[in-house]
């Protein structure tokens, strides 16, 4: 089933957090023969100012030391996002449209323990059903024959962060 999918570009959704940084590092090199069609996607909702600005360099500057190809978005100043939902819409918009472009079928998400937890209480509160409440999956498969991958479930962050910290690899 996942033989095929996993021949095309991969693509790793790249906040420049602790999470998304240890992952796009662990497949890299985990996987060296797949760092030519390694690819990373980062977008700047543009709501933190500068900040904001400064994790689009910083993944800029990660994938251009490992020579991946990175795509960034940037949210249009006109366009308002008023909550969590709206940034995460307007990101996997971005995600989306990329990932067609380059014809791919995989993303790998940095999503670890302390984000399952998280995605409940969210999904809670605007009163998801049983489906709604089902915790985020290693394996997804998604419309349009795409597949999510999140290998670090099993992970809570502070282990991310304490090996990041060992390797003496910075974050955002």
């Amino acid at each position: 089933v996942l033989g095929g999918k996993l021949r095309g570009p991969w693509f790793v959704a790249l906040s420049g957090g602790a999470d998304s940084l240890a992952l796009l590092l662990l497949i890299w090199a985990h996987w060296p023969r797949t760092r030519a069609r390694l690819q990373a996607v980062h977008f700047n909702h543009r709501l933190r100012g500068a900040a904001a600005d400064r994790d689009e360099r910083f993944c800029g500057k990660v994938c251009t030391a490992l020579g991946v190809r990175i795509h960034i978005g940037r949210r249009r100043t006109a366009q308002t996002l008023r909550n969590e939902n709206e940034a995460r819409a307007a990101r996997f918009e971005h995600i989306e449209k990329v990932m067609t472009r380059q014809g791919a079928k995989v993303l790998w998400l940095g999503h670890q323990q302390n984000d399952i937890a998280e995605s409940m209480l969210m999904r809670l509160a605007r009163g998801s059903g049983g489906g709604g409440l089902a915790a985020p999956r290693p394996v997804q498969a998604m419309r349009g024959g795409r597949l999510h991958l999140r290998p670090l479930l099993t992970l809570k962050h502070e282990e991310i962060t304490a090996m990041l910290k060992a390797a003496k690899t910075p974050w955002r």
